[in-house]
């Protein structure tokens, strides 16, 4: 209600100048000025001349009658400058339907960003309801896969015979087999090596349904990895069944609270998602794969949930300085951000690094953060190509790629 009685009377406020400097009457013609001035001295010149005999009486009276009636002319031009502007009730009108009309238009869409997606200047209540509404109307599992498939088809691997031969013969010993655990988990790999993210996440879902209890923490965290990749980094209700698992287990897994604030990062809702960031941050090791793209994004995040002056913790990997909060224009144009945007944020901070590091190079430890942030990201083609990369880069020097090979491996992108 504030802020609409401030904008009601800074309307107001402008609205009144405007009247006042519309109405506020110009200054005469400078010309009419110069003119009368001119007129005046020549009736003074014609009362010297008549008392030097110069002009007779009539001639002086002919004179001043043409001057004085050059003055009324040159007077009732300024006088006609004077009134000349808004008449009436016109400017009142005008004023009124842009006051209003603008008022109206912001009612109805000030919470909106230009592609009508609810933004950060609604009311907190509002902004709430609709991002936890967005939540609840998540799509399903299955739903986002075929959305990510059909934007992102797999590459085209070109395999032999034999190899083609071998692959249409492990998925129809699975499917004949089902209950035959290795086979899964062999097949988990393959679908993966051919970039069928979805038939891979499918197939280590068969491996937790034959591990049962028995399952370990790596074999959920896999394949939360993977049903998120498959869907695009969307968090579905059948991945939260996992990530609540992987909690459940471990309510301070380190995978399990970066896919929970991301969760609800993506879905606009910054109060929840910053203080399970803060806690990751606290509690992992500093070269775990979820620690680098957190980095990234919290200070953004933190500012989101109204904690500004939050600073991360400093580590080896990231010294003071090297992570910078948002700049000025970046908290300006953070009011017109909507969620989606939001998850766009968070992987381009991660593309910052990879930038970087083609542009400039970098250590094995920001090589490795890289690909491990990728891998979080669900990117597995481009951390496995970054890992290619790498390979060239430090060829030959084992002990570089040592931690790169080993963030490489936890990806899932190198054996």
């Amino acid at each position: 209600m504030l802020f609409w009685i401030i904008a009601f009377v800074l309307a107001g406020l402008t609205a009144a100048m405007i009247a006042a400097a519309t109405r506020r009457p110009p200054a005469s013609d400078p010309d009419a000025r110069t003119d009368i001035a001119i007129y005046r001295d020549q009736l003074a010149e014609v009362d010297r001349d008549l008392a030097r005999n110069v002009l007779s009486v009539e001639d002086a009276a002919r004179t001043r009658t043409e001057i004085g009636r050059r003055i009324l002319a040159a007077d009732r031009d300024a006088a006609t400058e004077v009134r000349e502007g808004p008449r009436g009730l016109l400017l009142p009108a005008i004023i009124a339907v842009v006051v209003v009309g603008a008022g109206g238009i912001y009612w109805a869409l000030g919470g909106y960003g230009p592609d009508l997606q609810p933004q950060d200047n609604m009311a907190r209540a509002d902004r709430i309801a609709v991002a936890d509404a967005r939540f609840a109307a998540r799509p399903s599992q299955a739903d986002a896969e075929a959305s990510w498939l059909a934007a992102n088809p797999p590459p085209d691997v070109t395999l032999s015979e034999d190899e083609q031969t071998l692959v249409t013969r492990l998925r129809e010993v699975v499917a004949q087999r089902p209950d035959e655990l290795q086979g899964w988990k062999f097949l988990v790999d393959v679908e993966l090596d051919l970039g069928n993210i979805a038939a891979a996440a499918q197939a280590q879902a068969q491996v937790l349904r034959l591990t049962g209890d028995a399952a370990t923490l790596p074999d959920l965290e896999r394949l939360l990895d993977l049903m998120v990749s498959s869907a695009g980094g969307d968090i579905t209700a059948e991945a939260e069944a996992v990530l609540r698992e992987i909690l459940r287990r471990d309510p301070e897994n380190g995978l399990g609270l970066y896919y929970a604030g991301l969760m609800r990062a993506v879905y606009g809702r910054p109060d929840l998602a910053f203080p399970i960031w803060r806690r990751a941050l606290d509690i992992s090791p500093e070269d775990a794969p979820w620690v680098a793209p957190i980095r990234e994004s919290i200070l953004d995040m933190a500012w989101f949930a109204g904690q500004p002056d939050y600073r991360p913790p400093e580590t080896a990997l990231t010294p003071p300085g090297a992570l910078p909060g948002p700049t000025a224009q970046e908290i300006e144009n953070a009011g017109d951000m909507t969620s989606e945007d939001q998850q766009a944020m968070i992987r381009g901070m991660v593309d910052q690094l990879g930038t970087r590091l083609a542009a400039e190079g970098g250590s094995p430890d920001e090589w490795a953060r890289f690909i491990g942030a990728l891998a979080v990201l669900g990117d597995l083609d481009r951390a496995r190509a970054v890992w290619a990369e790498a390979q060239g880069v430090f060829a030959g020097d084992d002990a570089a790629l040592a931690p790169i090979r080993e963030a490489a491996v936890r990806a899932g992108v190198a054996e």
